[in-house]
This record gives structure tokens, C-alpha cells and sequence, in this order.
């Protein structure tokens, strides 16, 4: 991206995944997950264990879930 074409979208203005693609704000479309994993490939990292606990849980039960104690 030349710094002229970047002068013309530097205004502020929030830009969806497609949009941003073809702009070339992105370079493709993806979540969290996918960002993660594709850093861990490139580093030659292992991948990342996610752990999903319900959001209305109490912190310390979610703690002992996420360790595998209950």
C-alpha cells in the first residue's frame, strides 16, 4: 500500500472484514483463533490450548475448571 492510498483511507471510518481485504487493510478474512495459530505457524510455536467456561460463572470457579479440578 503506497502511503498516498493510505492518506486517502486514514480517515477514521471502521472498514469490514471484505472491505478491508480488497483495500488491503487485511490480508485475509479471520477471528482470534485464526490470527493466534497463524503466529504460531510462522514462529514454529506450538499451538495454543483454548479453554471455554461459561461467562456467568464465579471467577474462582472458572480458575478451577481451567485447571482441569473440576
Amino acid at each position: 500500500m503506497t502511503v498516498e492510498s493510505f492518506n486517502e483511507l486514514k480517515t477514521g471510518k471502521v472498514f469490514l472484514g471484505e472491505e478491508a481485504v480488497k483495500l488491503g487493510l487485511a490480508d485475509e478474512i479471520g477471528d482470534l483463533h485464526k490470527a493466534v495459530e497463524d503466529l504460531a505457524d510462522l514462529y514454529k510455536l506450538q499451538k495454543p490450548l483454548y479453554i471455554t467456561v461459561p461467562a456467568d460463572m464465579d471467577h474462582k470457579l472458572r480458575f478451577l475448571r481451567a485447571l482441569g479440578i473440576l
